[in-house]
C-alpha cells in the first residue's frame, strides 16, 4: 500500500488525472473511462490482461489463447506465465515524492514493468545505503547485550 502522506494534496485529484490524460485516457461526462491510458514508454494499455513473452513483448490474453490453441503458433515455443493485468502508475522520474512543485515532464504514466525497470538502480542504491546504515560501527557492548534465544528446556 502506498503512503500518500508525503505526496502533494492534489496528487490523486489533479496530478494523476492530468498525467493519465496526457497518456491517452479519455473520460465521459460522468468520469467513466472511454479510452484507457497507455504506458508512455511501451504503449501497453491500462487494465489490459495478458503476459510478456521472453523478449518482453506484451501479448493480450486472447492472442495467447489463440497461439496456444493450435489456431496459431506458440510464440518462440514457450509457455506463457500466468496472465497479469496492467496497472498504470504515475512515476516520479526524479524519485522525489515530496517535490510538490514537480513539473509534468518529471512524471510519467508507466506500467509495472517500465516503472520497476526505471526504479531498479534507485532501489538498489537505497537498499545498499540502508544495509550500510544498519551495520554501523561494531561495538563490544553490542555483542554483550545480544540475547541469544534458546529452545525451552523441559
Amino acid at each position: 500500500m502506498i503512503d500518500y502522506r508525503d505526496y502533494p494534496k492534489t496528487w490523486k485529484t489533479e496530478i494523476v488525472p492530468r498525467i493519465r490524460k496526457r497518456a491517452g485516457e479519455v473520460l465521459d461526462e460522468s468520469g467513466g473511462i472511454l479510452v484507457e491510458a497507455k504506458c508512455e514508454w511501451c504503449s501497453v494499455e491500462n487494465h489490459a490482461k495478458g503476459a510478456r513473452d521472453r523478449l518482453g513483448e506484451w501479448r493480450l490474453e486472447n492472442d495467447i489463447h489463440q497461439m496456444n490453441s493450435g489456431q496459431g503458433m506458440n510464440l518462440y515455443g514457450e509457455e506463457f506465465p500466468d496472465m497479469i493485468v496492467i496497472v498504470l502508475t504515475v512515476a516520479h522520474l526524479d524519485h522525489d515524492k515530496r517535490n510538490h512543485d514537480v513539473s509534468d515532464d518529471r512524471l510519467a504514466a508507466l506500467c509495472q514493468r517500465c516503472h520497476l525497470n526505471y526504479d531498479r538502480p534507485h532501489h538498489l542504491e537505497v537498499q545498499g545505503a540502508n544495509r550500510e546504515r544498519r551495520k554501523g560501527p561494531f561495538l563490544a557492548d553490542d555483542f554483550l547485550q545480544t540475547r541469544v534465544k534458546t529452545p525451552v528446556q523441559n
